[in-house]
């Protein structure tokens, strides 16, 4: 038997899964002040990763603690 205190996922992980308003194909900004640090498309998200495509078509793999540490800004299209 599993004990209470028995987490298959990292805590952050479980927060980014459950509480998260973004989901692929979503354009995002991450914010630092006024100021956007990434500008993407979210083409995948995973348990410890979320990739990204720029407008510049580059791919950003973006760990899940920077999104869940920075402001994200979700891009209407």
């Amino acid at each position: 038997m599993l004990s209470g205190l028995y987490s298959p996922t990292p805590p952050q992980a479980s927060f980014f899964f459950f509480n998260s308003n973004v989901k692929v194909g979503d354009r995002i900004q991450l914010l630092e002040g006024k100021d956007h640090l990434i500008d993407g498309v979210i083409e995948e998200i995973g348990l410890f990763f979320m990739t990204l495509r720029s407008p510049d078509d580059e791919e950003i793999v973006l760990p899940n603690n920077v999104f869940i540490t920075k402001l994200v800004k979700k891009v209407k299209s």
